[in-house]
């Protein structure tokens, strides 16, 4: 398995994505399935597509799938299969999102998982031509101190934390 695509998928599917539990019948029988879900906007359809694409290639599935609803594109990926999968593998889909430990053990790893939890929930802004400025923003409904951590240590650089009201 490629560790580094895994390591991007696992950024994205826990900053967009979420975790999904529904009680179903089944040829008369109750039954549980988990899904992954991720949705963006049209503009960010690109984005979904990827997530969906990756998935099927990390996990060898054939989920071609991608429902419309209002301005939103939504991709609902089958993972009651994989639920032994990510137990294994230290991936967790909660918020505030947490890198797995090998994840977190290599510098090149963590920088894959840093660029899906940015596709997913952040954005770079580059400012100053002059002596260019770069900042990463991600956007959380809570503190990430985990992933601030993380950066400090991986990447040697500042971070601010700042809480945006709506």
């Amino acid at each position: 398995m490629n560790l580094e695509k895994l390591s991007y998928w696992v950024g994205l599917a826990q900053a967009d994505g979420y975790f999904k539990k529904q009680k179903i019948v089944w040829k008369g029988k109750p039954y549980t399935k988990y899904s992954l879900v991720s949705s963006q906007r049209k503009d960010k359809e690109n984005i979904v597509i990827q997530f969906r694409d990756i998935f099927n290639e990390l996990f060898q599935r054939n989920n071609n799938c991608i429902s419309i609803y209002k301005n939103m594109r939504i991709v609902n990926l089958s993972i009651t299969s994989l639920l032994k999968v990510f137990e294994e593998n230290d991936i967790v889909f909660s918020d505030p999102p947490k890198p797995p430990r090998w994840i977190k053990s290599s510098r090149h790893l963590f920088g894959a998982y840093l660029g899906g939890v940015i596709d997913g929930d952040g954005d770079i802004r580059i400012s100053r031509k002059e002596y260019p400025y770069c900042a990463v923003r991600i956007t959380s409904g809570r503190k990430q101190e985990e992933l601030i951590k993380n950066i400090k240590e991986k990447f040697c650089c500042k971070v601010n934390y700042r809480r945006l009201f709506r």
